[in-house]
């Protein structure tokens, strides 16, 4: 059980043997220890908000993908960088580039295999910011353009079967 300043009552979290050879002192350094960390290094204002958007039940039934593959890759002769993601689900693969605008603004460019019209939806967890949604075309291609950083999640809708949902993840 949680005790003020972030502690815990030692009895719910102790594991058999783990205090040989500490003592009540070496238990009060740890304490303090742990209420100093919660206080210099907690978690940011807006995790709670963060952590409700991510386990959202938006597609309720819907497969998740798992990221497979994050990379940061120069172009242009390293005058900017693009950002490729790759998110692979039983039934669908999804790579996506991210490509800075400037500012606060990405591209996202997306490719789905198999290809196929599927409905996109890319979710933001900003409350200015509506859904942006688009259709990728015959060959599973879509663009999603001047998409503002944050925390994000892609939602997949084949014109029949489960959607495909990725995993949140921050620009």
């Amino acid at each position: 059980m949680s005790r003020p300043g972030g502690r815990h009552d030692h009895d719910d979290l102790e594991v058999p043997g783990e205090r040989e050879g500490i003592d009540e002192l070496d238990v009060e350094i740890l304490d303090r220890i742990a209420g100093l960390h919660g206080q210099v290094d907690g978690p940011p204002d807006d995790f709670d908000d963060e952590m409700v958007f991510a386990v959202a039940a938006a597609e309720l039934g819907a497969e998740l993908a798992r990221l497979e593959e994050q990379e940061l890759v120069a172009a242009r002769g390293g005058e900017e960088s693009i950002q490729a993601m790759s998110f692979v689900a039983s039934s669908l693969t999804i790579l996506l580039t991210i490509t800075n605008l400037g500012g606060e603004r990405v591209r996202i460019d997306g490719w789905l295999a198999p290809g196929a019209r599927y409905d996109v939806q890319l979710r933001s967890r900003r409350a200015s910011a509506a859904d942006r949604r688009t259709v990728a075309d015959e060959a599973g291609r879509f663009v999603i353009d001047r998409v503002r950083r944050g925390l994000l999640q892609v939602v997949i809708r084949p014109s029949s079967g489960r959607s495909v949902v990725t995993p949140t993840f921050e620009l």
